[in-house]
């Protein structure tokens, strides 16, 4: 952490000392070249917040810099030139500072939040019976059948379709209930099986509490809408893909809506996003205080992986939750590969095993 700090100084020196060469018009744009050496600066100083001192000797010799930086002049016929100039080198140190930023984070110690995040996924129910319902690679997910009979589950929920959906197919056949699907990307209905009662809509699922918009409305509504708003708890699935906009949903959903689902299957997405993961955590601590925990993982191979010190979590992340779980001595700091688990792509090879924080 300390040399990447001190890789970050010295880029902004070099921005600062680059401005005092005759290749530059020193007047024009020196105010730029401050501003941006600055920042990089600021933004080594925002990597790791308690090294207090070591980032003040860093803004003593950045001052340094900028006092003894000397002023020259140029003609101004060769300002636009050398303004580009300017530009490309800029691009080049935020290039770079960007991939210092991404490896100091990933070197850094992790945040509490992403521990928290990372362990509210651990595996920690038993199920006797499970199962894949859905595709046989992306688009099939396993739930638990231990407590899945016809007559106990009045219907299903299915977001994020784009014009099929096995696991709806799946679902409705073997329990013999309607499925609700939703989409407001793609308006091709799903074909369904003679057997089953697929009922889409073209329309996507919105957070509780955000404003009206054209082809998007929150669970309560669609819930309503369905004759489920008063529905006992436990007797409805949900099976969620909706490409990141499920952490928001999740975050603010009220958990007597959650709770009215048996099992909730979802695809998340955007794990290395660590800035995001206050949100994600707030998501996670939603569905597991409305009575849920998680069954099972599975990594998507499309979505490649995310470390976070000398832990590991593949960026797109299946997870199954069940409300009526059977305990377990402990949970599972790793995924736990079940013979229904599937790649997702097929000309790739299977992620490792997540690590979780034990």
């Amino acid at each position: 952490m300390i040399l990447t700090l001190k890789l970050l100084a010295l880029l902004a020196m070099a921005v600062l000392s680059h401005s005092t060469s005759d290749q530059f018009h020193k007047t024009a744009s020196s105010g730029h070249e401050q501003h941006l050496g600055t920042c990089l600066l600021q933004r080594a100083t925002a990597v790791q917040a308690p090294n207090r001192q070591r980032h003040a000797d860093l803004q003593a010799k950045l001052d340094q810099t900028l006092v003894q930086a000397p002023t020259r002049q140029r003609q101004s016929s060769a300002v636009p030139a050398k303004r580009s100039g300017f530009a490309d080198l800029q691009a080049n140190l935020d290039q770079t500072l960007s991939l210092l930023l991404e490896k100091a984070a990933r070197q850094a110690a992790t945040s509490n939040d992403t521990r928290a995040l990372l362990r509210s996924f651990r595996p920690c129910s038993i199920c006797q019976k499970h199962r894949r319902y859905g595709e046989p690679h992306d688009g099939g997910y396993i739930l638990c059948d231990d407590d899945l009979q016809p007559g106990q589950i009045k219907a299903a929920y299915s977001y994020g379709i784009s014009g099929f959906d096995g696991w709806g197919n799946d679902v409705s056949k073997a329990l013999q209930i309607p499925v609700f699907e939703y989409d407001c990307t793609n308006p091709k209905r799903p074909a369904a099986c003679p057997s089953c009662d697929l009922r889409f809509n073209l329309e996507c699922i919105s957070q509780h509490g955000a404003p009206n918009k054209p082809n998007f409305a929150t669970l309560s509504t669609q819930l309503q809408r369905n004759g489920h708003h008063q529905v006992d708890e436990g007797s409805l699935l949900l099976k969620i893909d909706v490409e990141g906009a499920e952490w928001k949903v999740f975050a603010e959903e009220p958990a007597e809506n959650l709770k009215k689902f048996r099992e909730i299957v979802v695809e998340f997405h955007n794990l290395g996003d660590f800035f995001s993961h206050h949100l994600y955590l707030r998501a996670m601590k939603n569905i597991l205080d409305a009575g849920f925990v998680v069954f099972h993982i599975h990594g998507n191979n499309y979505g490649g992986e995310s470390t976070f010190g000398t832990m590991r979590v593949p960026t797109v992340l299946e997870v199954t939750f069940l409300q009526h779980p059977k305990g377990k001595d402990g949970c599972e700091s790793h995924t736990v590969t079940l013979p229904e688990d599937a790649v997702n792509n097929p000309g790739s090879a299977e992620l490792e095993p997540a690590q979780l924080v034990p």
